[in-house]
């Protein structure tokens, strides 16, 4: 960090096994914001706002989210409903607010998720299981994402690998 304006320690998000529920392209009247309208998963228009994403199936674990105080990991289940009613959204599944499980500056992080056939869903960061996650309704396939905001990030030697081991 160099104090810059974007200098701002929070938030490395990764969504993985994203999908919409909703058939592709559908307009959906929630949309939260008209900010910088891009095509996400399934061509879906995403503002950019976090809360537009309850609308994704997903695995997410949000490292250093809320002004860098928590981590925590949750699987989306594309309600809808939660865009605007904290009752739908989904529940938190593993959660630190420790200092060691937060963001550091100027910190290279290597971050390494695991999918497996079995069920189960890793997120490993530095060589640490944050996540050992076993979904009774598996989420077999999608898009994935790292989300940050305001902030700069580098990202190097990102790769994406089918594992041998079954």
């Amino acid at each position: 960090m160099e104090n810059g304006p974007y200098d701002r320690l929070s938030d490395l998000n990764c969504f993985w096994m994203a999908s919409s529920p909703l058939p592709n392209n559908e307009e959906i009247s929630n949309v939260t914001t008209p900010l910088s309208k891009g095509r996400g998963v399934g061509g879906e228009v995403f503002s950019g706002a976090f809360l537009d994403y309850y609308r994704l199936q997903c695995y997410y674990l949000g490292y250093g989210g809320n002004h860098n105080t928590t981590t925590r990991f949750r699987r989306y289940n594309g309600d809808t409903l939660a865009i605007k009613d904290p009752s739908h959204r989904p529940p938190i599944i593993k959660e630190y607010t420790d200092s060691a499980h937060l963001l550091k500056p100027n910190h290279w992080y290597s971050v390494r998720i695991e999918v497996l056939e079995d069920g189960h869903t890793h997120y490993f960061l530095d060589e640490e299981l944050l996540v050992d996650y076993r979904d009774p309704s598996p989420l077999l396939h999608g898009w994935f994402a790292f989300r940050t905001t305001w902030s700069h990030t580098r990202f190097t030697g990102f790769r994406i690998e089918e594992s041998t081991q079954h």
